[in-house]
């Protein structure tokens, strides 16, 4: 499937095909950028943020809501402007416009890098996500267009990891600050009294110190066990007809899922502060960023590697079975979870964990079985924190 040496296999080809069509089918609104100043700019963050990048995380999301702004109303822009009103320095917007800016020749040079000629054509990455603005006029190097405005308000948001994703120290802040987020977003959606949350807390098998369960998520029906990842599918495992580095990245998801079902088994024993109750339980992978696990073969890679991990730890594969596992995007659950709260974790969970689901994400059973309950999502979460990230912006 993809080698050179071994036949195609069709099956294998749709995960390269959900991966290169399925971004370009969820609508972006402003939920990315919402969602990169919670995670972005939480306080041992944002602390790399200013270092790397010499300007707070509301400051770069702002210019790039400004250039944004800029191409709804007109072809090109220049980028020589001065952002003082956002309180930006004009070094601090230079070095922004360095980070996203190429020019001609640079993306000529960059596109001859990636080309294809065999059955990964398709599939090569475009520089312009790195760089969505292009300056076109060597006379001019200030006039720049933007040939993919998508481009430029993801690598305004969640692009930003991109520029810190190598910086001293920035793994473990960046994965508390995934799971704190995920808290304020069940606070926002999910009530007291009937919903109840219990975060993360740490406890001892013997002499071991386990972390838990990042957050346990209960109402009258059922309890939502979530473990939060920030680990992305690597370019190579979403793109190369090569299964290799799939294979890689799946080994690395299978062993966030059995880690999970540890913690699981644990709660069940009794070990932890969470009280068992017989009502059904649902584990959910969360993850930043989609997967987008479409394909039936790479669902099959993935299971595979997840018995083989269960049973090295000597949990029984009936696990899969009796609670199986959903691995998720934050884009799915900030929607889903509002559906959630609607009708409670079981309607939803019990229809997603059914077996003809099984292979499915989140949103399209939210969007085909909840339509009623869809029509009253806040598609702005955080009125508060929009109000103080962009305080002209209106709330329509």
């Amino acid at each position: 499937m993809g080698s050179g040496t071994e036949p195609s296999d069709v099956i294998f080809e749709l995960h390269r095909i959900a991966h290169r069509q399925f971004p370009w089918q969820i609508s972006m609104g402003m939920a990315p950028m919402m969602r990169a100043f919670k995670v972005f700019g939480e306080a041992a963050v944002e602390a790399i943020v200013v270092r790397e990048l010499g300007m707070t995380v509301r400051q770069f999301l702002l210019l790039g809501a400004a250039v944004g702004g800029s191409f709804l109303k007109k072809w090109g822009m220049s980028t020589n402007q001065d952002y003082g009103v956002l309180g930006i320095s004009r070094e601090a917007s230079d070095a922004f416009f360095r980070r996203i800016t190429c020019t001609t020749e640079q993306l000529k040079v960059e596109t001859a890098k990636r080309q294809s000629y065999g059955g990964d054509w398709l599939y090569t990455w475009n520089p312009l996500e790195a760089t969505p603005l292009v300056s076109f006029d060597p006379a001019f190097p200030d006039r720049v267009l933007c040939p993919i405005p998508r481009y430029l308000i993801r690598r305004a948001s969640a692009g930003i990891f991109y520029d810190l994703a190598n910086s001293a120290g920035f793994d473990h802040p960046f994965g508390d600050s995934f799971q704190a987020y995920v808290g304020e977003v069940i606070k926002a959606t999910c009530p007291t009294p009937r919903f109840t949350a219990l975060v993360e807390e740490p406890y001892y098998v013997g002499k071991r110190k386990m972390h838990g369960v990042d957050w346990v998520l209960s109402d009258g029906t059922g309890h939502l066990f979530i473990e939060c990842k920030t680990k992305r599918l690597t370019l190579n495992a979403k793109t190369l007809s090569d299964y290799v580095a799939l294979d890689r990245d799946l080994d690395v998801m299978a062993k966030a899922v059995v880690q999970h079902y540890r913690n699981i088994c644990d709660a069940l024993d009794s070990k932890t502060r969470w009280v068992p109750d017989g009502l059904p339980i649902y584990p959910l992978v969360l993850t930043l960023e989609d997967w987008f696990i479409f394909s039936p073969r790479v669902a099959e890679m993935l299971n595979k590697h997840v018995c083989r991990l269960l049973a090295e730890i000597g949990i029984s594969e009936k696990v899969l079975v009796e609670m199986p596992y959903t691995i998720a995007s934050a884009h799915e659950f900030e929607i889903t979870i509002q559906i959630i709260a609607q009708v409670g974790i079981m309607s939803v969970m019990a229809k997603k964990t059914a077996p003809e689901q099984q292979g499915l994400s989140l949103l399209p059973l939210a969007k085909n079985d909840f339509k009623e309950e869809m029509q009253h999502i806040n598609w702005r979460l955080f009125a508060e924190d929009w109000a103080r990230m962009m305080p002209d912006m209106p709330d329509g």
